[in-house]
């Protein structure tokens, strides 16, 4: 604990106080401490100075608030009245002067919402000072509504014996100075026999304001405290109830080593919203909900740089698809997978992602989160038997034994039993691992019977809607799910997929699955059907595929059909060999 080597006016003629300390900048000071030095702040008898500083959101002015409203009854205490003010978009020292005397309460009022009945008191406090009969006069002012600088000076003479808390000091406004406001402080301190809190985040002080407050502070405070609790005394503040929720938050935040204590309220805040609506499912629901909850909202909303970023967290954060990346990571990346691992968060599934949207937006579509919790639930239900997915991916990850034909083994059966529950990415990422292990047939068989247990689910096979489709690198996989999603979706032709595609910028891949598996045949009888903008809309949008300077052999080949049956129509006559040639094609 340091000590500043300054005598104190008023702590040499008392002896009282704690005039000089400052429990920061060292090593941690823990909450207890920073309690004991505020209550002996608040029992000296002398007017003093107490700076409170720490990060964004470690709940400094929580800590105030409560700590000043359990002790409002106590007579101990020197003061008899109370303001609170926030220097949040104060622009003037007479704004500042006038908001401090019509927040001033009786003690034991703290806590309570400021009044008109508050208002008429401090009124009061006036007439005593400048008698009733200046009252009328003055409060009958035709420009009073807007706080004239005269009724702010006059009524901020009243102030005095009064502990006063002016929090927010980084976020006051930009014409008003930290010099001036210091200044204010030093004058209620010294002439109004006041007791005066500063409250603000010394990381976001503009260059000025740090400027004067390093200035002014030998003078002008006498204690200084930073705010900065371990993630079990943050945890403690913000989940101070003994519900079951509250527990599991705890133990999750601990964990994760959180101290921001407006973060904490913020993903409790979600909870409370999210896990009424999942009681009707397997206890691990709520888990994961909770566990999710967490570490999105921390990723989200931390400002610290410790977080994990939340796209990495919120898209690729899968043990399963990550496995054959073949790009590096970068350090950045590898540090926050370690985390991920110790917060034992394997996986981002489709439950997490409608979760992630109550982080976002704050809102919750109760819809898609049932819809997706019950997904999950069924998945949980299937995972408790003994040929599980996980249990299957457990002979991969947790040993070094030699034992691929129990490995393969495993792994078909948990699919074959499991289909319904294992995701498309997982899935593929099976087959991947099985395709590398030269288990090629098992691998094939694999596909077809997760198709055939799911037969039905059309949006299942949907690639292009899928959040991790970049990650199923399968191509058989690729291939079936297209040919399947068509299936369901009644598309028969070509000409179906043209009718969608053509004139736009994009397209699905099993778009071009179908487009691919068309004939030169099939491309000559749409352009000799269609006329009008639609045939030439047809024509360019077959063209386009062969254009690209990095096309694939699918595209290659769809460009190449329809080149070839523009040349059938071109070699028709001499009218559709001009026709055709305006198209850039050589039909000699």
């Amino acid at each position: 604990m340091k000590r500043h080597n300054k005598a104190n006016s008023a702590d040499a003629k008392s002896g009282a106080g704690f005039g000089g300390y400052a429990l920061s900048g060292g090593s941690r000071v823990s909450i207890s401490k920073i309690n004991k030095a505020v209550e002996e702040f608040l029992l000296g008898n002398v007017p003093e100075v107490l700076s409170i500083k720490g990060g964004w959101g470690v709940g400094k002015t929580h800590f105030w608030t409560h700590f000043i409203k359990r002790r409002k009854q106590n007579d101990k205490y020197a003061f008899k009245h109370y303001a609170y003010v926030s220097l949040f978009g104060v622009t003037t020292l007479d704004e500042l002067k006038f908001s401090i005397f019509r927040n001033v309460v009786d003690k034991n009022f703290i806590g309570e919402p400021i009044s008109v009945k508050n208002l008429k008191k401090n009124t009061e406090s006036l007439a005593k000072n400048f008698g009733r009969k200046s009252l009328p006069l003055i409060f009958g002012l035709p420009w009073l509504s807007s706080y004239g600088p005269v009724i702010e000076s006059v009524s901020f003479s009243s102030v005095k014996d009064t502990l006063i808390c002016l929090d927010d000091l980084e976020r006051k406004g930009d014409s008003l100075s930290a010099k001036d406001i210091l200044g204010l402080v030093s004058h209620l301190k010294e002439h109004r026999n006041c007791k005066v809190v500063l409250i603000f985040n010394d990381v976001n002080l503009d260059t000025n304001a740090e400027k004067d407050y390093k200035i002014y502070r030998e003078k002008v405070v006498d204690m200084e405290v930073e705010y900065s609790p371990t993630a079990s005394e943050a945890a403690d503040i913000a989940f101070a109830n003994n519900t079951d929720v509250d527990k599991s938050l705890r133990e999750l935040s601990v964990k994760l080593d959180i101290k921001n204590i407006r973060i904490l309220e913020k993903v409790k805040k979600a909870a409370n919203t999210v896990v009424p609506l999942l009681k009707q499912f397997e206890t691990e629901i709520v888990a994961q909900a909770l566990q999710t909850l967490m570490l999105f909202g921390w990723c989200y909303y931390s400002k610290d740089g410790n977080a994990p970023d939340y796209d990495y967290v919120k898209k690729t954060a899968n043990m399963y698809s990550d496995l054959f990346r073949k790009e590096d990571k970068s350090d950045e990346q590898v540090k926050w997978d370690s985390i991920l691992r110790n917060y034992s968060f394997t996986n981002t599934d489709d439950l997490d992602l409608s979760l992630a949207h109550v982080i976002e937006t704050g809102y919750l579509d109760e819809e898609d989160l049932i819809e997706k919790a019950k997904i999950a639930n069924d998945q949980i239900v299937a995972n408790k038997s003994e040929a599980s997915f996980s249990s299957a991916w457990s002979l991969y990850h947790d040993t070094f034994k030699n034992n691929e034909e129990e490995l393969v083994k495993a792994m078909r059966e948990s699919l074959i039993k499991n289909a319904r529950y294992v995701s498309p990415l997982n899935m593929s990422s099976t087959v991947s691992l099985l395709r590398k292990l030269d288990k090629d047939k098992v691998a094939d068989e694999i596909i077809e019977i997760y198709i055939q247990k799911n037969e039905g689910r059309k949006e299942l096979f949907n690639l292009d809607r899928n959040p991790f489709s970049d990650r199923i690198t399968d191509e058989k996989v690729i291939k079936t799910f297209n040919q399947k999603y068509s299936e369901l979706k009644e598309i028969k032709s070509a000409e179906d997929v043209l009718e969608n595609i053509s004139g736009k910028n994009g397209w699905g891949r099993s778009d071009e699955e179908i487009l691919a598996s068309a004939s030169e045949d099939d491309f000559y009888k749409i352009f000799k059907e269609k006329k009008g903008i639609d045939l030439n809309a047809y024509i360019e949008a077959c063209l386009q595929f062969g254009k690209f300077s990095n096309a694939t052999v699918q595209q290659k080949a769809i460009s190449e059909k329809a080149i070839n049956a523009l040349k059938k129509i071109a070699a028709e006559n001499k009218l559709n060999e001009l026709r055709v040639g305006k198209y850039g094609i050589n039909v000699k």
